[in-house]
């Protein structure tokens, strides 16, 4: 998407396009078209079909100046964003049916008066915004650092034709996010007031990370795509299971995964109450790096992907025999010489003094001269 910041013209490109919008003629159009950079470069940015105009200057020398531009051109803006602008926004009529507009840092900003359609919508960082009633369509939704934000109730008269949300760092937040529940995909991060969220329980993709105030996950349990990471206050998961992929990493007060054998791809680094593997033999995708009190992995036969990175305790790797992508970065030395029961092994991730070792070992570790070896380089601490 081509973008074209309006304060980075030069300073006579400027003057004379703003002379243009506030004082729109003819002459002044042509005067700003004949300057030869301006004809090459600057008409093509304006007024291609996606082009994307920051009109933090524009609006304070001409609120009206998208209606005026777009009585000369074929196609219409597809996308504004206007961020730190000097003009104070109190109605948003003019960005109607715009296809994708950002509003970053403005002061003034409290409520989205006039604007009932539009694409897609991000508001970011308008420590004063706290109202989304106008909005009757919209598709794509990201509010970013919403200080005066405490519900998106007023999302109910748009909630059929949301797509996907994206909710991020509201610390205010509490209420309303039962109008997300049509939603495709659901994303929370950092909003720590929000305490429940079972009444997402019909979106097809959950995404909630840092909410230290949910304990309650009972009705998410049928979730294709559930990611519930560093939310330290739940226990009890024994109602999920049903999921293609599941992610519950840096949940540490979990320790009874005995309902997670039917998951797909599981992700349960970073839990490290969790002792016990067994249930989760069936699993096709596991990651269970950074677990220090899991020992025993002997169960998990017929795990394809396993990644047990950080685990220092586990001792043996033999008779994972369907294991074909294993991660033993930072584990005992030890392991390595394991590695050669592994028949369908065909990718090893392992740290750089594992790698070390592995190369220089004459006992072949290299059973399977397809073995495909990769060394992790963000793991730093000794291995036993």
């Amino acid at each position: 998407m081509t973008e074209l910041n309006i304060t980075q013209l030069p300073v006579d490109i400027y003057l004379l396009l703003r002379d243009f919008i506030v004082n729109p003629s003819y002459k002044s159009w042509r005067s700003f078209l004949s300057i030869n950079r301006s004809m090459q470069y600057h008409r093509k940015m304006l007024f291609y079909y996606n082009c994307n105009v920051n009109t933090s200057k524009l609006f304070y020398h001409a609120p009206f100046f998208r209606q005026k531009l777009l009585e000369r051109v074929h196609n219409p803006l597809q996308q504004i964003s206007l961020q730190y602008p000097l003009h104070p926004l109190t109605e948003l009529s003019f960005a109607n049916h715009i296809h994708s507009l950002t509003i970053v840092n403005n002061e003034a900003l409290t409520n989205l008066q006039g604007l009932t359609h539009v694409h897609s919508l991000k508001i970011d960082s308008c420590k004063l915004f706290k109202d989304l009633s106008s909005l009757t369509v919209i598709y794509h939704l990201k509010l970013v650092g919403l200080p005066n934000l405490t519900s998106i109730a007023s999302l109910e008269h748009c909630q059929h034709s949301l797509h996907t949300v994206s909710l991020v760092n509201l610390q205010q937040l509490q209420h309303g996010l039962e109008t997300l529940n049509y939603c495709t995909k659901v994303t929370i991060l950092n909003c720590r007031k929000i305490e429940d969220i079972n009444c997402l329980s019909d979106v097809k993709e959950l995404v909630v990370v840092g909410c230290s105030g949910i304990r309650d996950v009972s009705a998410l349990g049928n979730i294709p795509y559930l990611t519930i990471n560093d939310c330290g206050q739940i226990h009890d998961i024994s109602s999920l299971g049903n999921h293609i992929r599941l992610s519950l990493s840096s949940c540490h007060q979990i320790s009874d995964v005995s309902s997670l054998g039917r998951v797909h791809t599981l992700d349960l680094s970073y839990c490290d109450s969790v002792t016990d593997v067994s249930p989760l033999c069936n699993v096709h995708d596991l990651n269970l790096s950074y677990n220090s009190n899991i020992i025993d992995i002997s169960c998990l036969i017929h795990v394809k992907k396993l990644n047990i990175s950080f685990c220092i305790e586990i001792e043996s790797i033999e008779g994972l025999e369907q294991v074909t992508e294993l991660n033993i970065s930072t584990c005992r030395y030890s392991l390595l010489h394991q590695v050669s029961s592994l028949k369908n092994l065909q990718k090893l991730t392992v740290s750089n003094d594992l790698y070390d070792i592995f190369i220089d070992d004459d006992e072949s570790l290299y059973v399977n001269q397809n073995l495909l070896i990769t060394v992790d380089s963000s793991s730093s601490i000794d291995a036993y």
